[in-house]
């Protein structure tokens, strides 16, 4: 399969012949989960790198995403390689997948919504890893009133709405509102920012 690597990685790309899989890595990826980063390289594309100790070339972050292209048959991937002792690079790759087991929760009021919103612009959301057998459950597990539920993205993202006030130097305050509605208009989330 033709590798599907997003553009602006397009400088990070490498060879993934030579990139050896961690035999030690500290988190284990279950069939199914390559199967979805699989589902999830093939429909969206690779969106951030894998990251290789380059003394070894041992992949020290994405794992996951190093087997699936693999399954995939990519002759190439987009990785940072970065030069970093053995003790170093295990103890970072402890704490990120650390990080991640206890770091975060599915909000599920949350997800729901936007599995609903995307349900109703006509979106397969069997392309997000859920089903629509994970929506039911979630659904009845939360009991939501249909009647609220949004119609569509523009709508959940009116709901999910939030203020969020930053303090700059004056002089950097136009830099800065460029910055940001540049990052946010890339991510296509609504946005009204004021100076004052």
């Amino acid at each position: 399969m033709t590798e599907n690597i997003v553009k602006d990685l397009t400088p990070l790309i490498i060879d993934i012949e030579g990139i050896n899989l961690n035999p030690a890595n500290t988190r284990k990826h279950r069939p199914e989960g390559i199967d979805l980063l699989c589902q999830s390289l093939t429909t969206y594309g690779q969106h951030k790198p894998i990251v290789v100790q380059k003394s070894n070339m041992l992949c020290r972050a994405g794992n996951g995403i190093l087997t699936a292209a693999l399954k995939l048959e990519w002759k190439k991937i987009a990785a940072v390689v970065i030069e970093e002792d053995s003790m170093l690079a295990t103890a970072r790759e402890i704490i990120d997948n650390r990080s991640a087991e206890i770091g975060s929760d599915w909000e599920t009021e949350a997800l729901a919504l936007q599995l609903q919103a995307l349900m109703g612009g006509d979106f397969d959301i069997e392309l997000t890893g859920f089903s629509l057998e994970d929506l039911e459950a979630i659904s009845t597990d939360l009991s939501p009133n249909e009647e609220n539920a949004p119609e569509s993205l523009d709508d959940l993202q009116d709901e999910l709405s939030a203020t969020v006030t930053a303090i700059v130097p004056l002089d950097k305050g136009e830099e800065v509102k460029s910055l940001i509605e540049e990052v946010l208009r890339e991510a296509q989330i609504k946005n009204k920012i004021d100076l004052k």
